[in-house]
């Protein structure tokens, strides 16, 4: 027995400890991360999408075909497109901006298309009942979804403000408007499945699991942006904060700098 446990030891040590090591490195999550965040977002639009089809784009299912490919998986991708660590291996880095700003632009166009298709259909069936008038933009569903897409406009504004001013602040702006557009829109996504159409046309549990899907999947697309907002942020702040105050990791401590 203790022979074996030795030996167990020895291959811990120096085989299995060795190879696990380097996949705990920042490196290592942040690639997990966005592999993660790939699939999930590809995964929810693929279900979403092919249940519409199946309905033929017919009332809901054509706004909930068209926003969560433009509003969800395009903006998706853009923001992950800015910090991908396999695509600069590939494309040169003018042309990941042309993709980025591609996504960014062609987004909006079928978002305002779902928006529309709803807005249309919720005023003919007004129209029809006018005893029973319901105002569709009182939903939280409905409020993060014009919210989102009201800042990816803004976000839109900025990035085509940084094609002729490369302003650090403008760039911050951009990202902040960008990140807090896709936030805002994935949690329209996530009220979405609390709603009558989703209700009917899949399980209980099938709804739980897209709803994990969407929270796992926003979350692994926003972590590398939001260290990159930390970073930018940082740069913006005055010398004479950065000089009073020690912000990197020293031996021992944070805090003040000793002279």
């Amino acid at each position: 027995m203790v022979n074996e446990t030795k030996v167990e030891a020895h291959f811990v040590n120096e085989f299995v400890w060795p190879f696990f090591v380097p996949l705990m490195t920042t490196v290592s999550c942040t690639i997990a991360l966005e592999l993660l965040a790939h699939f999930l977002m590809s995964l929810v639009t693929i279900v979403v999408v092919k249940k519409c089809l199946r309905l033929d784009l017919i009332g809901t299912a054509d706004h909930a075909c068209h926003c969560t490919l433009g509003l969800f998986l395009c903006v998706g991708e853009a923001l992950l497109m800015t910090d991908a660590w396999w695509l600069p291996r590939i494309f040169t880095h003018q042309s990941l901006v042309r993709i980025h700003m591609g996504l960014g632009m062609l987004c909006l166009w079928p978002g305002f298309i779902g928006i529309l298709t709803k807005c249309i259909s919720k005023a003919r069936i007004n129209a029809m009942e006018e005893d029973h008038y319901k105002s569709h933009c009182t939903s939280k569903h409905s409020l993060c979804g014009l919210l989102g897409y009201f800042l990816l406009l803004g976000a839109l504004g900025t990035g085509l403000g940084l094609v002729l001013y490369s302003i650090r602040a403008l760039h911050l702006t951009h990202r902040l408007m960008g990140l807090f557009g896709f936030v805002t829109v994935a949690c329209s996504v996530w009220f979405s499945f609390n709603t009558g159409f989703a209700r009917r046309e899949w399980s209980s549990r099938m709804v739980v699991c897209l709803k994990m899907a969407v929270l796992s999947g926003t979350f692994a697309a926003c972590s590398s942006e939001m260290w990159i907002i930390a970073g930018e942020t940082f740069r913006l702040l005055p010398p004479s904060f950065t000089k009073a105050v020690d912000l990197s990791i020293s031996e021992e401590h944070w805090g003040p700098v000793k002279d």
